[in-house]
């Protein structure tokens, strides 16, 4: 079973490039910080709107504003490497995009957000074990990250773990409540874990 990250960008070999199922937020207004001065919103800040994001759409926005955040540190030659990693996922070879993006954490091992591409590029490469390696010290460091739990789930799901895959799940919506889709996966995500309730 693959699990559609439900419209949600960007999860695939860390480029920006969409998942398969992503479509392109629509265009509300980006998050800004209610506060007084006109600083740019924090990690923390878009955090805390997600906890109380209307819908989906506003869900998808501001989780693409977040990897933004995430992604700001990026240098040149990283992104070079995230690029042909994208090109290398566009091309159904996500083994040499998982090397692309492991030589990228090797130039900028601090971008802690090249795990969780890495790991999105691992699982399309049927590297589910090298995915949950990665996942697991990417959401240690970043625990926030609705997205890194939503691919944990895929991942648990192709190792056939609907458990750990529900756990996941359930992080994802504790962290996005309007994730899109997100109740009705959460529901067939319960169903396979525990069978039908008697």
């Amino acid at each position: 079973m693959y699990i559609a990250l439900a419209g949600l960008p960007a999860a695939t070999a860390a480029t920006g490039a969409p998942l398969p199922h992503a479509a392109a937020p629509s265009s509300p207004t980006p998050f800004r910080a209610r506060a007084t001065g006109d600083h740019a919103p924090t990690l923390a800040d878009l955090s805390a709107a997600l906890l109380h994001a209307v819908d989906g759409t506003r869900t998808r926005l501001l989780v693409a504003q977040m990897d933004t955040l995430r992604r700001a540190k990026t240098a040149p030659a990283t992104a070079l490497l995230q690029r042909r990693a994208a090109r290398d996922m566009e091309a159904q070879q996500p083994d040499s995009a998982v090397e692309d993006l492991g030589d990228a954490m090797a130039l900028q091992p601090d971008l802690t957000i090249l795990r969780r591409d890495r790991a999105a590029a691992a699982i399309a490469g049927g590297h589910d074990n090298d995915a949950i390696t990665d996942l697991g010290l990417y959401l240690q460091a970043e625990p926030d990250d609705p997205q890194g739990w939503a691919i944990l789930t895929q991942a648990e799901v192709a190792r056939k773990d609907m458990r750990a895959a529900f756990r996941a799940w359930q992080r994802v919506l504790a962290l996005a409540p309007q994730w899109p889709d997100g109740t009705k996966q959460r529901e067939s995500l319960r169903m396979q874990a525990f069978g039908r309730p008697t």
